[in-house]
This record gives C-alpha cells, sequence and structure tokens, in this order.
C-alpha cells in the first residue's frame, strides 16, 4: 500500500520507523502468543525505544533528524576503526561523514540536547515528563543482554534445591505495553493526508 504523505523532510524515516515499529510489534505478540514472552523483552526495549523516538522525530524536525545523522555517523565510524583493529584487510576501511554546521549558539546547543536524548532512553523519557518508564525499558535491557535475568526464569529454586525448566517460571505478559504505539500513531496520524491513521486509532 502507497500513501500520500506531506512534504516534510522527516516522512522518510518516520515512515521508516513506523514500519519497523508495526513489524515489530506484530512479532512481540506472536512470540508472546507462543510462550516466548521472556525471549521478547529485546524487541519490547526496541520498541518501547522507537515508539518515543517517532514522537521525539514530530515535535523536532529537521534538528532531529540533524542529530539522527549524527549518532549514525559515530556509530559507522566506531564500527570502521573496530574492523580495521581486528580484521586483517587488506585496506581500511573508511567513512565519510561531513562535518555539522551552526549558524547560531543556540542550534549547536539544540542539536547536543537532541544528540543525549537520541543517546540515552533516560534523557528522552524525561524530556516527555515520563521517567517512570525508564525503570520498564531498564527491566527489558537487562534481558537484552548477557545477565542472570535470561536465566533466571528458568531457575526454580526448591527445598534447598535447584531444578530447572524447559519453560519460563515467571513469564510476564508484556503484550499490555503496546500501548505505547498508540500516541505514536496518532503523530504519524497528523502527517498525514486526510489523516487516514484515525480509523487505525480507534481500531486499536
Amino acid at each position: 500500500m502507497t500513501v500520500a504523505v506531506l512534504d516534510m523532510p522527516m516522512m522518510p524515516m518516520m515512515m521508516g520507523w513506523w514500519q519497523f515499529t508495526n513489524r515489530t510489534a506484530k512479532a512481540v505478540v506472536r512470540l508472546c502468543d507462543n510462550g516466548f514472552s521472556v525471549e521478547a523483552a529485546p524487541l519490547m526495549r526496541n520498541l518501547i525505544g522507537h515508539a518515543y523516538a517517532m514522537n521525539w522525530l514530530v515535535d523536532n524536525g529537521w534538528p532531529a533528524l540533524r542529530a539522527i545523522r549524527a549518532y549514525s555517523d559515530e556509530h559507522r565510524t566506531k564500527l570502521a576503526t573496530n574492523v580495521n583493529a581486528t580484521w586483517n584487510l587488506p585496506d581500511p576501511v573508511t567513512v565519510d561523514t561531513a562535518p555539522l554546521e551552526f549558524k547560531e549558539e543556540a542550534d549547536e546547543k539544540l542539536h547536543e540536547q537532541l544528540l543525549g536524548e537520541l543517546r540515552n532512553f533516560d534523557n528522552l523519557a524525561k524530556a516527555y515528563g515520563t521517567p517512570e518508564i525508564h525503570p520498564v525499558y531498564r527491566h527489558h535491557s537487562a534481558l537484552s543482554h548477557t545477565t542472570a535475568y535470561t536465566a533466571n526464569p528458568f531457575v526454580i529454586e526448591k527445598d534447598d534445591k535447584l531444578y530447572f525448566a524447559t519453560e519460563p517460571q515467571d513469564a510476564e505478559v508484556i503484550v499490555e505495553r503496546l500501548w505505547m504505539l498508540s500516541p505514536s500513531l496518532r503523530r504519524l496520524s497528523e502527517l498525514r493526508r486526510r489523516q487516514p491513521g484515525r480509523r487505525w486509532t480507534s481500531r486499536w
């Protein structure tokens, strides 16, 4: 399906993120429906981050795009440095980045603020006045890395003995947290002609 969109520079990024979050949400639901709620945690963490980022992108427009570009350049540069240091390539990997220029000091200050929000979800949550979501994000972060939290659901302690299970014992139902997508859908709808997303919001 193709949809006519307003001529705004952030639209390609916004639509790309929307498709990504939509598909991620479907993956989370399917995993949870099949008993894989613990394994879905990394996807849930990603979903929460992108739901906030979509609102952040709409609210900040071009300065947000500039911050995304700068953050992406940081990642590409670090990856190239790591590859060159560890792989025996005949030619080193190079990354082309364009220096950022700011007309006023206020623009540079805003850029640093937005870059800080993009780098750190805690900053982004506070920027939207919802610091209470960060513990949820942090919990899913612990399940997204090699920690004891990824093993604990499969270990049962009873009568001073340890037992191991093939299914998680404290699998939490996290699908209800997909409400995070609803405000993002409304923001997307604001940017589309005739607001075709309004019907989707009602169905949600």
